[in-house]
């Protein structure tokens, strides 16, 4: 014999629904924040000489692989400069 479908628990699916719509709005707003946060303390595009300089001085607190990668993007900005000039303000 076909059983057919339950339809007995589907009057509880609208507030399941909202109650995970909830969830989902509360997840993202987080997870914007954070994002958002996280992209508002990304520094300008530019940077002095003084700070890179700074970066690599004695007590800057960065690691030597931190180090080693500031000074590969010095060189990288430096290269760039010399091509084609000051970066635009």
């Amino acid at each position: 014999m076909r059983r057919g479908i339950d339809l007995s628990q589907a009057v509880q699916l609208p507030r399941g629904l909202k109650t995970t719509g909830r969830r989902s709005a509360r997840v993202f707003n987080t997870a914007f924040s954070a994002l958002d946060n996280a992209m508002q303390g990304i520094p300008g595009a530019n940077i002095s000489q003084q700070e890179i300089d700074g970066l690599l001085a004695d007590g800057s607190g960065l690691t030597d692989a931190q180090k080693d990668m500031v000074t590969v993007l010095r060189r990288s900005i430096r290269r760039r400069r010399l091509r084609k000039g000051p970066m635009p303000r």
